[in-house]
Protein backbone atom coordinates (compact mmCIF):
# COMPACT_ATOMS: atom_id res chain seq x y z
CA UNK A 1 0.00 0.00 0.00
CA UNK A 2 2.71 2.31 1.01
CA UNK A 3 4.95 1.84 -2.24
CA UNK A 4 3.26 4.36 -3.86
CA UNK A 5 6.01 6.33 -4.94
CA UNK A 6 6.56 3.32 -7.54
CA UNK A 7 3.29 5.16 -9.30
CA UNK A 8 3.30 8.41 -11.02
CA UNK A 9 -0.11 9.72 -12.18
CA UNK A 10 -0.16 11.59 -14.85
CA UNK A 11 -3.48 13.06 -15.00
CA UNK A 12 -3.10 15.67 -12.53
CA UNK A 13 -5.54 17.68 -10.21
CA UNK A 14 -5.80 21.19 -8.89
CA UNK A 15 -3.12 21.87 -5.93
CA UNK A 16 -5.15 24.00 -3.56
CA UNK A 17 -1.86 25.65 -2.49
CA UNK A 18 0.20 25.22 -5.89
CA UNK A 19 -0.65 26.32 -9.24
CA UNK A 20 -1.89 24.05 -11.71
CA UNK A 21 0.72 22.41 -14.69
CA UNK A 22 -1.91 19.47 -16.48
CA UNK A 23 -1.47 20.76 -19.38
CA UNK A 24 -0.13 23.93 -21.18
CA UNK A 25 -1.59 27.20 -20.78
CA UNK A 26 -3.03 26.46 -17.14
CA UNK A 27 0.03 27.88 -15.45
CA UNK A 28 -0.70 31.54 -17.20
CA UNK A 29 -4.21 30.73 -17.90
CA UNK A 30 -4.14 31.14 -21.33
CA UNK A 31 -2.06 28.90 -24.62
CA UNK A 32 1.05 30.97 -25.05
CA UNK A 33 2.28 31.76 -27.89
CA UNK A 34 6.29 31.04 -29.07
CA UNK A 35 8.68 33.83 -28.44
CA UNK A 36 7.60 36.23 -31.14
CA UNK A 37 10.98 37.21 -34.00
CA UNK A 38 11.67 40.51 -34.22
CA UNK A 39 9.61 41.19 -37.55
CA UNK A 40 6.56 40.11 -35.87
CA UNK A 41 6.46 42.27 -32.61
CA UNK A 42 2.88 43.69 -33.93
CA UNK A 43 -0.60 42.48 -35.01
CA UNK A 44 -1.32 42.84 -38.19
CA UNK A 45 -4.44 44.84 -38.83
CA UNK A 46 -5.25 41.69 -40.81
CA UNK A 47 -6.00 39.96 -37.29
CA UNK A 48 -9.29 40.30 -36.11
CA UNK A 49 -11.45 38.65 -33.53
CA UNK A 50 -15.12 37.19 -34.72
CA UNK A 51 -17.91 35.02 -32.90
CA UNK A 52 -19.93 32.33 -34.37
CA UNK A 53 -22.89 31.10 -33.17
CA UNK A 54 -22.63 27.15 -32.28
CA UNK A 55 -24.90 24.95 -31.69
CA UNK A 56 -24.97 23.60 -27.94
CA UNK A 57 -25.72 19.96 -28.32
CA UNK A 58 -24.80 18.68 -32.34
CA UNK A 59 -26.05 14.99 -31.20
CA UNK A 60 -29.73 16.20 -29.88
CA UNK A 61 -31.48 17.20 -33.89
CA UNK A 62 -34.82 18.35 -31.43
CA UNK A 63 -32.24 21.18 -29.29
CA UNK A 64 -31.65 24.22 -31.22
CA UNK A 65 -29.97 25.58 -28.60
CA UNK A 66 -26.74 27.71 -28.95
CA UNK A 67 -23.79 29.86 -27.95
CA UNK A 68 -21.30 32.27 -28.54
CA UNK A 69 -18.32 30.86 -29.37
CA UNK A 70 -14.98 32.83 -29.95
CA UNK A 71 -12.18 32.60 -32.90
CA UNK A 72 -9.43 34.48 -34.41
CA UNK A 73 -8.86 35.42 -37.80
CA UNK A 74 -6.22 36.28 -40.32
CA UNK A 75 -6.29 37.19 -44.17
CA UNK A 76 -2.72 38.28 -44.64
CA UNK A 77 -1.67 35.52 -46.71
CA UNK A 78 -4.56 34.84 -48.32
CA UNK A 79 -4.89 34.13 -51.85
CA UNK A 80 -8.28 36.26 -52.81
CA UNK A 81 -8.56 34.92 -56.08
CA UNK A 82 -7.58 30.94 -55.19
CA UNK A 83 -9.07 30.56 -52.13
CA UNK A 84 -8.22 27.36 -51.61
CA UNK A 85 -6.04 27.07 -48.58
CA UNK A 86 -7.35 27.59 -44.90
CA UNK A 87 -5.03 26.81 -41.85
CA UNK A 88 -6.85 25.92 -38.97
CA UNK A 89 -5.38 26.15 -35.15
CA UNK A 90 -7.22 23.79 -32.97
CA UNK A 91 -7.83 25.78 -29.34
CA UNK A 92 -7.01 23.85 -26.59
CA UNK A 93 -8.47 22.83 -22.66
CA UNK A 94 -7.09 26.95 -22.20
CA UNK A 95 -8.19 30.40 -23.61
CA UNK A 96 -7.03 30.72 -27.07
CA UNK A 97 -4.38 34.01 -27.58
CA UNK A 98 -3.92 36.13 -30.55
CA UNK A 99 -0.24 35.71 -30.27
CA UNK A 100 -0.40 32.53 -32.34
CA UNK A 101 -2.13 34.27 -35.29
CA UNK A 102 1.03 36.18 -36.40
CA UNK A 103 3.93 33.70 -35.44
CA UNK A 104 5.10 30.65 -35.15
CA UNK A 105 6.02 27.75 -37.68
CA UNK A 106 2.54 27.89 -38.72
CA UNK A 107 2.79 31.30 -40.07
CA UNK A 108 5.92 30.28 -42.53
CA UNK A 109 3.82 27.41 -44.38
CA UNK A 110 1.03 30.15 -44.48
CA UNK A 111 3.24 32.33 -46.48
CA UNK A 112 4.26 29.62 -48.34
CA UNK A 113 0.80 28.22 -50.04
CA UNK A 114 -1.41 31.90 -48.74
CA UNK A 115 -3.34 30.00 -46.43
CA UNK A 116 -6.44 31.57 -44.86
CA UNK A 117 -5.94 31.37 -41.01
CA UNK A 118 -8.20 30.52 -38.14
CA UNK A 119 -7.57 29.92 -34.38
CA UNK A 120 -11.54 28.35 -32.70
CA UNK A 121 -11.49 28.54 -28.86
CA UNK A 122 -12.54 25.85 -27.33
CA UNK A 123 -16.04 25.71 -25.43
CA UNK A 124 -15.95 26.50 -22.11
CA UNK A 125 -12.59 27.88 -22.18
CA UNK A 126 -11.74 31.47 -22.46
CA UNK A 127 -14.34 33.81 -23.95
CA UNK A 128 -16.10 30.50 -25.49
CA UNK A 129 -18.35 29.99 -22.59
CA UNK A 130 -21.55 28.32 -23.39
CA UNK A 131 -23.41 29.09 -19.82
CA UNK A 132 -22.23 32.60 -18.81
CA UNK A 133 -22.66 33.72 -15.13
CA UNK A 134 -24.26 36.88 -14.35
CA UNK A 135 -22.71 39.74 -12.38
CA UNK A 136 -24.88 39.87 -9.21
CA UNK A 137 -24.37 36.35 -8.36
CA UNK A 138 -20.98 36.40 -8.53
CA UNK A 139 -20.87 38.71 -5.92
CA UNK A 140 -23.22 37.01 -3.70
CA UNK A 141 -20.75 34.20 -3.82
CA UNK A 142 -17.49 36.28 -3.20
CA UNK A 143 -19.35 38.37 -0.24
CA UNK A 144 -19.55 34.78 1.49
CA UNK A 145 -16.19 34.17 1.80
CA UNK A 146 -15.23 35.29 5.68
CA UNK A 147 -12.21 36.39 4.00
CA UNK A 148 -11.56 37.69 0.37
CA UNK A 149 -7.88 37.32 -0.96
CA UNK A 150 -6.07 39.58 -3.13
CA UNK A 151 -7.65 38.14 -6.13
CA UNK A 152 -11.20 37.60 -4.54
CA UNK A 153 -10.71 41.40 -4.23
CA UNK A 154 -10.20 42.01 -7.69
CA UNK A 155 -12.96 39.77 -8.80
CA UNK A 156 -15.78 41.26 -6.85
CA UNK A 157 -14.74 45.08 -8.13
CA UNK A 158 -14.93 43.55 -11.33
CA UNK A 159 -18.05 41.92 -11.01
CA UNK A 160 -19.85 45.06 -9.08
CA UNK A 161 -18.16 46.90 -12.55
CA UNK A 162 -16.28 48.94 -10.80
CA UNK A 163 -13.42 47.51 -11.91
CA UNK A 164 -10.21 49.49 -13.87
CA UNK A 165 -8.13 46.52 -14.25
CA UNK A 166 -4.75 48.20 -12.86
CA UNK A 167 -4.34 47.48 -9.06
CA UNK A 168 -1.31 48.57 -6.57
CA UNK A 169 -2.85 47.11 -3.27
CA UNK A 170 -5.79 46.58 -0.93
CA UNK A 171 -7.37 47.07 1.99
CA UNK A 172 -9.09 43.87 3.66
CA UNK A 173 -11.33 44.71 6.53
CA UNK A 174 -12.57 41.54 7.50
CA UNK A 175 -14.98 41.85 11.22
CA UNK A 176 -12.89 44.08 13.51
CA UNK A 177 -9.37 43.59 11.67
CA UNK A 178 -7.81 45.73 8.99
CA UNK A 179 -5.32 43.95 6.94
CA UNK A 180 -2.85 45.63 4.75
CA UNK A 181 -2.08 43.09 2.20
CA UNK A 182 -0.03 44.56 -0.94
CA UNK A 183 3.05 46.26 -0.97
CA UNK A 184 2.96 49.43 0.60
CA UNK A 185 4.00 48.46 4.68
CA UNK A 186 3.22 45.87 7.00
CA UNK A 187 0.18 43.86 7.95
CA UNK A 188 -2.55 46.05 10.56
CA UNK A 189 -2.32 49.34 9.28
CA UNK A 190 -5.43 51.16 8.94
CA UNK A 191 -6.99 51.97 5.60
CA UNK A 192 -6.08 55.31 6.10
CA UNK A 193 -2.84 54.72 6.74
CA UNK A 194 -2.59 52.72 3.91
CA UNK A 195 -4.12 55.00 1.49
CA UNK A 196 -1.87 57.96 2.75
CA UNK A 197 1.33 55.77 2.46
CA UNK A 198 0.18 55.26 -1.33
CA UNK A 199 -0.41 58.56 -1.82
CA UNK A 200 3.35 59.06 -0.57
CA UNK A 201 4.52 57.07 -3.68
CA UNK A 202 2.36 58.82 -6.03
CA UNK A 203 0.05 55.55 -6.80
CA UNK A 204 -3.31 56.17 -8.28
CA UNK A 205 -6.11 55.01 -6.78
CA UNK A 206 -8.49 53.53 -9.58
CA UNK A 207 -10.68 50.98 -8.05
CA UNK A 208 -12.34 51.08 -4.44
CA UNK A 209 -14.97 49.05 -3.65
CA UNK A 210 -16.24 49.65 0.11
CA UNK A 211 -18.96 46.72 0.28
CA UNK A 212 -19.49 44.24 3.70
CA UNK A 213 -16.31 45.93 4.97
CA UNK A 214 -14.37 45.53 2.61
CA UNK A 215 -12.30 47.77 0.81
CA UNK A 216 -9.92 47.74 -2.52
CA UNK A 217 -7.66 50.16 -3.28
CA UNK A 218 -5.61 49.27 -6.06
CA UNK A 219 -3.12 49.97 -9.02
CA UNK A 220 -1.72 46.78 -9.90
CA UNK A 221 -2.67 44.78 -12.53
CA UNK A 222 -5.84 42.58 -11.85
CA UNK A 223 -5.66 39.06 -13.84
CA UNK A 224 -8.34 38.91 -16.27
CA UNK A 225 -11.77 37.17 -14.85
CA UNK A 226 -13.70 34.81 -16.77
CA UNK A 227 -17.06 33.82 -15.04
CA UNK A 228 -18.98 30.48 -15.91
CA UNK A 229 -21.19 27.95 -14.34
CA UNK A 230 -19.70 24.79 -14.75
CA UNK A 231 -22.41 22.59 -12.86
CA UNK A 232 -22.94 18.91 -13.69
CA UNK A 233 -26.03 19.54 -15.75
CA UNK A 234 -23.91 22.11 -18.16
CA UNK A 235 -20.52 20.24 -18.33
CA UNK A 236 -22.58 17.31 -19.66
CA UNK A 237 -21.74 19.74 -23.02
CA UNK A 238 -17.96 19.44 -22.26
CA UNK A 239 -16.28 16.67 -23.88
CA UNK A 240 -14.21 16.04 -27.11
CA UNK A 241 -17.25 14.49 -29.01
CA UNK A 242 -18.80 17.69 -29.12
CA UNK A 243 -15.68 19.44 -29.54
CA UNK A 244 -14.96 18.21 -33.06
CA UNK A 245 -18.40 18.88 -34.44
CA UNK A 246 -18.12 22.45 -33.00
CA UNK A 247 -14.62 22.03 -35.27
CA UNK A 248 -16.82 20.56 -38.23
CA UNK A 249 -19.91 23.03 -38.21
CA UNK A 250 -17.28 25.82 -38.37
CA UNK A 251 -15.20 25.00 -41.12
CA UNK A 252 -18.44 24.41 -43.33
CA UNK A 253 -19.50 27.61 -41.80
CA UNK A 254 -16.30 29.45 -43.04
CA UNK A 255 -16.35 27.96 -46.43
CA UNK A 256 -19.75 29.35 -46.94
CA UNK A 257 -18.41 33.04 -45.34
CA UNK A 258 -15.52 33.23 -47.21
CA UNK A 259 -16.78 32.11 -50.38
CA UNK A 260 -14.02 29.16 -50.01
CA UNK A 261 -13.18 26.92 -53.85
CA UNK A 262 -14.78 23.96 -54.09
CA UNK A 263 -11.29 22.50 -53.74
CA UNK A 264 -10.62 23.81 -50.38
CA UNK A 265 -7.72 22.33 -48.45
CA UNK A 266 -8.35 22.74 -44.85
CA UNK A 267 -5.29 21.96 -42.89
CA UNK A 268 -5.92 21.66 -39.20
CA UNK A 269 -2.80 22.20 -35.99
CA UNK A 270 -2.78 21.26 -32.42
CA UNK A 271 -0.69 20.33 -29.45
CA UNK A 272 -1.47 17.76 -27.02
CA UNK A 273 -4.89 17.19 -26.41
CA UNK A 274 -5.92 19.92 -29.00
CA UNK A 275 -3.25 17.54 -31.26
CA UNK A 276 -5.46 14.92 -30.82
CA UNK A 277 -8.59 16.88 -31.93
CA UNK A 278 -6.73 17.77 -34.89
CA UNK A 279 -6.29 14.24 -35.66
CA UNK A 280 -8.80 12.69 -34.64
CA UNK A 281 -10.91 15.10 -37.43
CA UNK A 282 -8.93 13.88 -40.27
CA UNK A 283 -10.03 10.47 -39.97
CA UNK A 284 -13.69 11.06 -38.66
CA UNK A 285 -14.53 14.03 -41.25
CA UNK A 286 -12.22 13.61 -44.29
CA UNK A 287 -14.35 15.29 -46.73
CA UNK A 288 -13.72 18.14 -44.49
CA UNK A 289 -9.89 17.83 -43.48
CA UNK A 290 -6.93 17.71 -45.53
CA UNK A 291 -4.56 17.16 -43.28
CA UNK A 292 -3.70 17.63 -39.75
CA UNK A 293 -0.76 18.41 -37.67
CA UNK A 294 -0.88 16.56 -34.28
CA UNK A 295 1.89 17.61 -32.08
CA UNK A 296 2.67 15.41 -29.07
CA UNK A 297 -1.12 14.20 -29.27
CA UNK A 298 -2.38 11.52 -26.71
CA UNK A 299 -4.22 9.53 -29.14
CA UNK A 300 -4.44 6.45 -26.94
CA UNK A 301 -5.84 6.81 -23.44
CA UNK A 302 -3.47 5.15 -20.96
CA UNK A 303 -4.35 5.05 -17.15
CA UNK A 304 -0.67 3.91 -16.13
CA UNK A 305 1.04 6.05 -18.72
CA UNK A 306 4.38 5.41 -17.04
CA UNK A 307 6.29 6.30 -20.62
CA UNK A 308 5.55 10.67 -19.58
CA UNK A 309 7.88 10.25 -16.91
CA UNK A 310 10.31 8.16 -18.91
CA UNK A 311 10.43 11.23 -21.76
CA UNK A 312 11.01 13.68 -18.41
CA UNK A 313 13.56 11.36 -17.18
CA UNK A 314 15.34 12.36 -20.47
CA UNK A 315 14.97 16.12 -20.42
CA UNK A 316 16.75 15.91 -16.59
CA UNK A 317 19.61 13.47 -17.84
CA UNK A 318 20.33 16.51 -20.87
CA UNK A 319 21.56 17.84 -17.99
CA UNK A 320 23.04 15.56 -16.13
CA UNK A 321 22.84 12.19 -15.30
CA UNK A 322 23.85 12.30 -11.73
CA UNK A 323 20.32 14.87 -11.55
CA UNK A 324 18.43 11.53 -12.45
CA UNK A 325 19.92 9.62 -10.26
CA UNK A 326 20.11 12.25 -7.59
CA UNK A 327 16.23 11.70 -8.38
CA UNK A 328 15.94 8.05 -8.12
CA UNK A 329 17.34 7.90 -4.93
CA UNK A 330 15.40 10.36 -3.22
CA UNK A 331 12.33 8.60 -3.98
CA UNK A 332 13.97 5.71 -3.01
CA UNK A 333 14.49 7.32 0.38
CA UNK A 334 10.50 8.97 0.88
CA UNK A 335 9.44 5.37 0.03
CA UNK A 336 11.57 3.81 3.20
CA UNK A 337 10.55 7.02 5.40
CA UNK A 338 6.91 5.93 4.34
CA UNK A 339 7.77 2.43 5.95
CA UNK A 340 9.67 3.91 9.00
CA UNK A 341 9.18 4.94 12.78
CA UNK A 342 10.75 8.24 11.44
CA UNK A 343 8.07 9.26 9.07
CA UNK A 344 7.06 12.37 10.38
CA UNK A 345 10.04 13.91 9.02
CA UNK A 346 8.39 14.18 5.90
CA UNK A 347 6.42 16.56 6.74
CA UNK A 348 9.13 18.55 7.99
CA UNK A 349 11.10 18.34 4.57
CA UNK A 350 7.89 18.84 2.00
CA UNK A 351 6.27 21.48 4.54
CA UNK A 352 2.89 19.53 4.52
CA UNK A 353 -0.17 21.36 6.36
CA UNK A 354 -0.55 18.40 8.61
CA UNK A 355 1.26 15.24 10.19
CA UNK A 356 1.84 12.50 7.16
CA UNK A 357 2.42 9.64 9.84
CA UNK A 358 -1.79 10.05 10.71
CA UNK A 359 -2.43 9.45 7.08
CA UNK A 360 -0.25 5.78 6.32
CA UNK A 361 -3.50 3.85 5.81
CA UNK A 362 -4.92 6.10 3.21
CA UNK A 363 -3.55 5.54 0.30
CA UNK A 364 -5.15 8.10 -1.59
CA UNK A 365 -3.61 10.90 0.47
CA UNK A 366 -0.10 9.00 0.20
CA UNK A 367 -1.18 8.41 -3.67
CA UNK A 368 -1.73 12.67 -4.01
CA UNK A 369 1.48 12.82 -1.98
CA UNK A 370 3.36 11.35 -4.29
CA UNK A 371 1.83 12.92 -7.19
CA UNK A 372 2.72 16.99 -5.49
CA UNK A 373 6.24 15.73 -4.66
CA UNK A 374 6.70 14.94 -8.82
CA UNK A 375 4.93 17.89 -10.53
CA UNK A 376 7.49 20.08 -10.47
CA UNK A 377 9.53 17.80 -12.60
CA UNK A 378 7.08 17.30 -15.14
CA UNK A 379 5.88 21.06 -14.91
CA UNK A 380 9.90 22.15 -15.38
CA UNK A 381 9.90 19.40 -18.56
CA UNK A 382 6.98 20.71 -20.14
CA UNK A 383 7.32 24.24 -19.81
CA UNK A 384 10.97 25.38 -19.44
CA UNK A 385 12.00 28.39 -21.65
CA UNK A 386 8.43 29.43 -22.23
CA UNK A 387 7.98 32.81 -21.65
CA UNK A 388 6.82 33.73 -18.41
CA UNK A 389 7.99 30.54 -16.62
CA UNK A 390 10.92 31.28 -14.50
CA UNK A 391 12.07 28.07 -13.47
CA UNK A 392 13.64 25.18 -15.81
CA UNK A 393 15.11 21.44 -15.71
CA UNK A 394 18.36 23.11 -15.14
CA UNK A 395 17.30 24.81 -12.16
CA UNK A 396 15.76 21.82 -10.06
CA UNK A 397 19.12 20.02 -11.40
CA UNK A 398 21.05 22.38 -9.80
CA UNK A 399 19.32 22.07 -5.96
CA UNK A 400 19.20 18.27 -6.85
CA UNK A 401 23.31 18.16 -7.48
CA UNK A 402 24.27 20.66 -4.78
CA UNK A 403 25.56 18.86 -1.35
CA UNK A 404 25.42 22.07 0.35
CA UNK A 405 21.03 21.28 0.93
CA UNK A 406 21.86 17.95 2.38
CA UNK A 407 21.12 14.14 1.25
CA UNK A 408 19.03 13.35 -1.74
CA UNK A 409 15.67 13.60 0.31
CA UNK A 410 16.52 16.85 1.47
CA UNK A 411 17.24 18.34 -2.08
CA UNK A 412 14.40 16.96 -3.04
CA UNK A 413 12.36 18.66 -0.63
CA UNK A 414 13.98 22.47 -1.81
CA UNK A 415 13.05 21.75 -4.99
CA UNK A 416 9.49 21.35 -3.97
CA UNK A 417 9.50 24.95 -1.98
CA UNK A 418 11.40 26.08 -4.90
CA UNK A 419 8.31 25.09 -7.20
CA UNK A 420 5.65 25.65 -5.23
CA UNK A 421 6.54 28.36 -2.42
CA UNK A 422 6.23 28.87 1.10
CA UNK A 423 2.74 27.41 1.42
CA UNK A 424 2.32 24.46 3.41
CA UNK A 425 1.58 21.48 0.75
CA UNK A 426 -2.27 19.91 1.30
CA UNK A 427 -2.21 16.41 0.61
CA UNK A 428 -5.52 15.17 1.62
CA UNK A 429 -7.37 13.94 -1.61
CA UNK A 430 -10.83 14.41 -0.32
CA UNK A 431 -10.14 18.44 -0.09
CA UNK A 432 -9.04 17.88 -3.67
CA UNK A 433 -12.83 16.50 -4.13
CA UNK A 434 -14.58 19.21 -2.10
CA UNK A 435 -12.83 21.47 -4.51
CA UNK A 436 -13.79 19.59 -7.76
CA UNK A 437 -17.42 19.27 -6.30
CA UNK A 438 -17.37 23.18 -6.20
CA UNK A 439 -19.17 23.50 -9.91
CA UNK A 440 -20.83 26.27 -9.77
CA UNK A 441 -18.95 28.79 -10.30
CA UNK A 442 -15.41 28.91 -11.88
CA UNK A 443 -13.93 31.94 -11.49
CA UNK A 444 -10.02 31.35 -12.62
CA UNK A 445 -8.23 28.65 -13.65
CA UNK A 446 -9.26 25.72 -15.57
CA UNK A 447 -10.52 22.62 -13.31
CA UNK A 448 -13.63 21.54 -15.20
CA UNK A 449 -11.24 19.84 -17.79
CA UNK A 450 -11.35 17.29 -15.22
CA UNK A 451 -14.71 16.68 -16.06
CA UNK A 452 -13.76 15.18 -20.40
Amino acid sequence: MKNILLIYVVVFVNNMNALDFSQRGRILGYNPPPPPPESYRRLSAAIIEERFIQKLDHFDPTSGDTWSQRYFVNTEYFHTTKRNVAFLMIGPEAASSIGWMNYGSWIVSAKKYNALLFQLEHRFYGDSQPFPIQSENIQKRLLSETQLTFSSACKLAQASELAEKQVKFFVENSTSNVHYVQRYGKAGRSMEEAQEKSEKKQAKVLVMVNVKSVVVISTRKCPAVRWRDVSFKNLRYLSSQQALADLANFIVAMNEKYQLSSDIKWILFGGSYAGALAAWMREKYPHLVHGAISSSGPLFAKLDFHEYFQVVADDLADSSQECVDTVKVAMKQVEELLNSPDVKNLTDIFNLCSPIEEDLNNPWDLAYFSQIITVPFAAAAQYSNIPGITFTTNDLCDILTNNAYGTEIYRLGVVNSFYYGTNCLNYHYDDVIEYLKDTDVELLGGKHYTFY
